[in-house]
């Protein structure tokens, strides 16, 4: 899926100078703030399939806490660039939430996907959380790469169904999944981890 990130007023890396609180959130909105009258806002759009890890500006001090306001949209944030060196979920419902809470240190990417009519791809850890794909693939559809591979899957929607592929472009060892809301663990399909999938939806 595609994510499209716009850097509401702050294109570069400079810092937010304006002492004046930050406007209450618009729907789609996360910001990111370094404290309570300072932070940077960024919109993040899901477009689908076939998404990408964005990169934010690179600052000398860490960003405090995060907050999502986004109908239908939870984002996966990451210490590093790339979306790399571990994970936490922020919801929109959770409010506004201190970073070291998540279990990580700061920002340095983050990755949003949409919660309706997908499929949630979970970390072996419970803390890392799951990262969530849209099953309208229109054909075969590459996943996002992360360093860790993934567990298992569960499909969120009925009548839809999913083959999963163990390699990009819908390559290498395969397991089919048409039940929806039941946690499958990819060792049962013979699968060490998913990296591309091809859906329909029945409905």
């Amino acid at each position: 899926m595609l994510v499209t990130l716009v850097m509401a007023a702050f294109a570069n890396a400079a810092r937010p100078t304006n002492s004046a609180r930050f406007p209450a959130p618009v729907d789609g909105l996360l910001t990111l703030c370094f404290s309570e009258d300072d932070c940077l806002p960024a919109i993040a759009v899901d477009d689908g399939v076939d998404g990408g890890c964005h990169d934010l500006p690179s600052f000398n001090e860490s960003f405090a806490s995060a907050s999502l306001s986004a109908t239908g949209l939870e984002c996966i944030l990451s210490p590093e660039s790339g979306c790399l060196g571990g994970f936490a979920v922020l919801l929109a419902t959770a409010g506004t939430v201190e970073i070291s809470a998540l279990g990580i240190i700061n920002v340095a990417s983050y990755l949003c996907t949409s919660d309706v009519d997908v499929v949630d791809f979970c970390w072996p850890e419970v803390t890392m959380g799951c990262f969530q794909s849209s099953t309208i693939t229109n054909g075969c559809a590459n996943l996002t790469r992360f360093t860790e591979a993934f567990a298992s899957v569960l499909l969120t929607t009925n009548g839809t169904q999913c083959t999963f592929f163990q390699d990009p472009g819908c390559a290498g060892p395969s397991g089919l999944v048409t039940e929806a809301s039941v946690t499958i663990d990819l060792g049962t399909l013979d699968m060490s981890n998913v990296m591309s999938m091809n859906c329909t939806n029945n409905n």
